[in-house]
């Protein structure tokens, strides 16, 4: 599963932050980032201890596990945007707010089918 990956990229947000274009919305990207690493982290800790005890992991995990990582992964591209390209950012402010928020509302749905609290 793809767990460690979604870390990883939650944190390299967590990273890129702050940034001057889109202050506002990059920093509940941040936080967002934070509430995932959280969530993530528990659910590893859920699936080892399944594992050890040789059950076998939720039907229907992968669907949000998948969710978590596009999600992630948008914000990610978005932040990278704003923070490389900060005019452009700015100028097509709205495009990307709104691609944040997308980002956010699918990690949220994502955190929901898990049982984890929203991430904003």
């Amino acid at each position: 599963m793809e767990l460690g990956i979604i870390i990883d990229i939650a944190k390299i947000i967590k990273e890129k932050c702050p940034i001057k274009a889109l202050k506002k919305e990059c920093d509940k990207a941040k936080q967002v980032a934070t509430a995932v690493i959280e969530v993530v982290q528990k659910l590893q800790s859920e699936l080892k201890q399944q594992r050890r005890q040789n059950r076998t992991p939720p039907a229907g995990i992968r669907g949000p596990v998948n969710g978590l990582k596009e999600g992630v992964e948008e914000i990610n591209k978005v932040i990278t945007i704003c923070r490389d390209q900060p005019l452009k950012a700015k100028v097509l402010s709205n495009t990307y707010i709104a691609k944040l928020r997308s980002a956010t509302s699918k990690i949220n749905d994502a955190m929901n089918a898990l049982g984890g609290a929203n991430a904003a």
